[in-house]
């Protein structure tokens, strides 16, 4: 709505709450209500601090040797006892923290012997919250395997796994996945077929007889007979075809030199055929 007087028009709540912050941080007193908390808050933080630093209190560190010169020590002298002195004082320190022991000394710096230290707290501390975050982990594996116990496969269950979801697919996205049989077979163009597959079936290898000799299977002389007639019957079919083959290469024609050389018959023979190559070879091209 629009006002009816707009020189005078009510103030809004938002704008009267800045007026008034504005006025506080004018005199200070915002500010101080601010810096009060903070102080509150950082008191609190600190006590809580040196509360749990109480409990594990710093380890008194071991009192470092004090160097003095020796009268009618020269500064080369002292300098060199000043570096035994500390290298000493190392591998001292390095020794009681390896092994965890204090080693004891009189006033005069003679060793009286060597005490274990005691357990320090906050190690103890950090080892226990180790454990615990194992501890942890290991429930929680644990929960995770009783909820979801699932039987471990090899490696052959898992790929005849994986073969059995291939095959699913295959009969999802096919037409007829009912029969088998009725499957379409697409072809591509211009493929030739001129018979029907041929099956190789592997042939039955019979058993040897065991026991009684089955009829026919037996080694007669009847047997030898016929094989040895057989065989020379073979010689002499043999001897036959040589024979032929060697006549008629010497009846046959010599195709070779120039055709002008050969004789009419054979010369029109020749053309003939490689006319009939030449219109077939075009026919095939105009098809294309």
């Amino acid at each position: 709505m629009a006002p009816s007087d707009p020189d005078n028009q009510q103030i809004s709540n938002r704008l009267s709450r800045l007026i008034e912050l504005k006025n506080q941080t004018k005199e200070g007193l915002f500010d101080k209500r601010r810096k009060k908390k903070k102080l509150e808050t950082k008191n609190k933080t600190n006590d809580a601090i040196l509360n749990k630093l109480d409990k594990f209190k710093a380890k008194p560190i071991k009192p470092i040797p004090k160097f003095v010169q020796k009268p009618n020590e020269s500064d080369k002298q002292f300098k060199h006892r000043m570096e035994i002195m500390s290298t000493q004082y190392i591998k001292e320190v390095a020794f009681e923290n390896k092994y965890n022991v204090d080693i004891k000394r009189n006033k005069s710096g003679e060793v009286e012997g060597v005490v274990k230290r005691k357990k320090d707290e906050l190690e103890l501390l950090v080892k226990q919250l180790k454990k615990q975050k194992k501890t942890n982990k290991k429930n929680k594996k644990n929960q995770t395997s009783e909820s979801v116990e699932q039987p471990r496969l090899t490696k052959s269950q898992k790929w005849s796994l994986k073969q059995l979801e291939k095959k699913n697919k295959k009969l999802n996205n096919s037409d007829d996945v009912h029969d088998s049989r009725f499957r379409k077979e697409t072809i591509a163009f211009g493929d030739v077929v001129h018979g029907p597959p041929s099956l190789t079936v592997p042939k039955k290898v019979m058993q040897k007889p065991e026991g009684a000799a089955r009829p026919g299977r037996k080694d007669l002389l009847l047997k030898s007979i016929i094989a040895s007639n057989k065989d020379q019957s073979a010689t002499t079919t043999i001897t036959k075809r040589n024979s032929t083959k060697i006549a008629d290469n010497s009846s046959a024609i010599n195709k070779k030199g120039k055709r002008k050389d050969l004789p009419n018959a054979l010369r029109r023979q020749l053309d003939k055929q490689q006319q009939e190559i030449i219109e077939a070879y075009r026919n095939l091209k105009s098809k294309k």
